[in-house]
């Protein structure tokens, strides 16, 4: 049987799937993330976990796109995943930035904006001036707008609070009881984090929850994460080439809330328009192009949905 791999790892989790010639879902898996930066061997964690993908009672697949976090950015990293992925997956396999991925999923390959807003966040443009991205400095130096940004922007107001720079507030009150955390212990709960930066990330969700339930501050956040994605987006399309309005999508957890939708549809003159396909399907398309496939609408649109099933976003 025919078939080609994609794979989208980003800093929280990774997808996997092996798709058919027909656009049909052969396997779906959901793994931890592969962060690079967050481990002591980052050659042999994904040594690792590529060498158990393919069982081997399996044909090979025909290609493979791998969609990898700090791809492209930092060099040591670039090489050692461009070596690992050609190791395990042979010389038909291909590594790219996984927000590259995103990119091609949301728009087929065409042209448009991606804003990605996961634990990280970056905006991936296509245009007439060819690709363009803006972002993605990571979380020490920006991010903004992504889930480690709200998550530490909510956890610095903490610390004003616990000790007197800023009033008590229902905001500390709410967020520290879905936290399960007395105000003293706002320290401990965070250096106790096995992986920092996605324990950060994960105090969104709560974010979110307060702001749905009317709380003014945790909606303020929210609301600057959407104008920091929208700046984060402009300048990711204009270097592309691309005039505005142009065609504008989203990808990531952040998305999910409805204050971040509304508000980067307000400041970017318009709604995002659905991806076709989920990042982890991006790849799979792009391989099978690569592979020589008869790709059209009507196998993306079957793959799409098969993803959709699955739960893929």
């Amino acid at each position: 049987m025919r078939t080609v791999l994609g794979i989208d790892a980003g800093g929280t989790k990774t997808v996997v799937v092996l798709v058919g010639e027909s656009g049909a879902v052969l396997n779906y898996e959901v793994f931890p993330g592969l962060d690079p930066t967050r481990t002591e061997d980052a050659e042999a964690e994904l040594d690792g976990f590529l060498l158990g993908l393919v069982p081997a009672d399996t044909t090979a697949p025909e290609a493979a796109t791998v969609g990898l976090p700090f791809h492209g950015e930092i060099d040591s990293i670039t090489t050692m995943q461009r070596n690992g992925v050609a190791r395990r997956l042979g010389s038909s396999a291909r590594a790219c930035n996984d927000v590259e991925v995103a990119h091609i999923g949301a728009f087929a390959g065409g042209d448009g904006v991606l804003v990605l807003a996961g634990t990280g966040s970056m905006a991936w443009a296509k245009g007439p001036l060819g690709t363009a991205r803006a972002g993605g400095f990571g979380d020490l130096i920006g991010d903004e707008g992504s889930a480690f940004w709200i998550g530490r922007r909510a956890v610095a107001l903490l610390s004003q609070e616990a000790d007197g720079r800023r009033p008590t507030s229902a905001f500390t009150t709410g967020l520290l009881k879905s936290l399960g955390v007395p105000q003293d212990g706002l320290i401990g709960w965070v250096y106790r984090q096995q992986n920092q930066r996605s324990g950060i990330a994960s105090v969104a969700r709560y974010i979110s929850a307060l702001a749905a339930s009317g709380n003014t501050d945790a909606l303020s956040i929210l609301q600057e994460a959407a104008a920091e994605l929208a700046a984060t987006a402009r300048a990711a399309a204009r270097v592309a080439g691309l005039t505005s309005p142009s065609p504008l999508s989203t990808a990531g957890g952040v998305f999910l809330d409805p204050a971040v939708r509304t508000e980067l549809a307000r400041l970017m003159d318009g709604e995002p328009i659905p991806g076709l396909l989920p990042p982890a399907g991006g790849a799979a398309l792009d391989a099978a192009r690569r592979a020589g496939w008869a790709v059209d609408q009507t196998w993306i649109s079957k793959l799409g949905n098969e993803l959709k099933q699955k739960g893929a976003a």
